[in-house]
């Protein structure tokens, strides 16, 4: 009884605070409160540059909504846009013409895609000590020891080859017939 209380009490917490806007995101800046801030910002107001980025996390999770579908968990995403969201703030020039918003989703974007581009080279990289799988009885192989295995070591021929894995017979290019 105590549980289903418990369960329907979460439910209920969270109807409230999505019905209430305690649990979203605050709503954006107008233009003008936008500027300000900028400005305060430029001149070191860590408090306008904390406020720009509290009122654009909206634009963030728009921008991880697109990647939703990827194997990566939705709060690092949401990390990594955020780190792209503070560069854009504090990399922002209002004298070219453009929105903090515009400029602030293409940081997001490169933030984002940036994080993809290091985890596929990441995806490559294999360990030695890392299990591959089992043996006849039962021991972790692992990749250094199937190496060390398939490594040619012994006297005996193997595939023609003389001892010490090298052939005896040198190959040198014909040379042409006259």
């Amino acid at each position: 009884m105590i549980e289903l209380l418990g369960f329907l009490g979460q439910y209920i917490c969270f109807f409230i605070l999505h019905v209430c806007g305690g649990g979203s995101f605050p709503k954006p800046l107008t233009e003008k409160q936008e500027r300000e801030c900028l400005e305060k910002s430029a001149n070191g107001d860590i408090a306008a540059r904390n406020m720009l980025v509290e009122h654009n996390l909206r634009l963030v999770a728009h921008m991880v909504k697109k990647y939703a579908c990827s194997e990566y968990e939705t709060e690092d995403m949401l990390s990594i846009g955020t780190i792209g969201l503070i560069k854009a703030i504090d990399s922002f020039d209002e004298k070219k013409g453009s929105r903090l918003v515009t400029y602030a989703a293409k940081c997001i974007d490169n933030e984002l895609l940036m994080m993809f581009r290091s985890e596929k080279k990441r995806s490559k990289e294999i360990s030695l000590n890392e299990p591959l799988g089992t043996d006849k009885e039962g021991n972790k192989r692992r990749s250094a020891e199937v190496v060390a295995d398939n490594v040619y070591f012994g006297d005996s021929k193997r595939d023609g080859a003389a001892p010490g894995g090298f052939d005896q017979t040198p190959s040198y290019p014909q040379a042409p017939a006259y």
